[in-house]
């Protein structure tokens, strides 16, 4: 079985707004090593490719139907890419607290898992069905995520003048 890391990145951005980055880690099931290596590594090239600003004027029509996957997840958050460690991680940026608990709505209902594999599908041009073995998102990530947003916008401000 192989080992997945599952990671959460905060950012303060320079007028004291805060966002936090959501890993989910998501392991492809195929019938060989070798299968699930391909597809990942064609999803996360796919993706680079499509999130990329070169791609806005080559694959505008592509970059449409990709947008609109996208929306599943609201106006408050966006994919930043899919990394490939010894599966494929997804990063959410999410502007709000309400953005972090609709994602994990989200993935406690199964839908995001349903999205994923939509997504993942898109960017193999839907050649092969997408056997997703398991979405994983620890419960300690997501409630790092809220205490985060729970400190007052002004603790963030002062925080980051103090180290300068």
């Amino acid at each position: 079985m192989p080992q997945t890391y599952t990671c959460i990145i905060v950012a303060i951005l320079q007028n004291c707004d805060a966002s936090v980055v959501v890993g989910v880690d998501a392991e492809l099931l195929y019938s060989s090593a070798d299968d699930s290596a391909q597809f990942e590594e064609r999803i996360v090239l796919r993706s680079r490719d499509l999130l990329s600003s070169t791609a806005k004027d080559r694959i505008r029509s592509e970059l449409d139907e990709f947008d609109e996957l996208l929306r599943r997840f609201g106006l408050q958050t966006r994919l930043v890419v899919l990394e490939r460690t010894n599966s494929i991680e997804l990063l959410f940026v999410c502007l709000t607290v309400s953005a972090v608990t609709s994602l994990r709505d989200q993935w406690r209902s199964g839908q995001l898992r349903e999205s994923v594999k939509c997504i993942f599908a898109f960017l193999l041009n839907f050649e092969t069905t997408i056997h997703l073995l398991r979405l994983k998102w620890p419960l300690v990530n997501y409630e790092r995520c809220l205490k985060f947003f729970s400190f007052s916008r002004g603790m963030l401000c002062n925080h980051k003048f103090q180290e300068a």
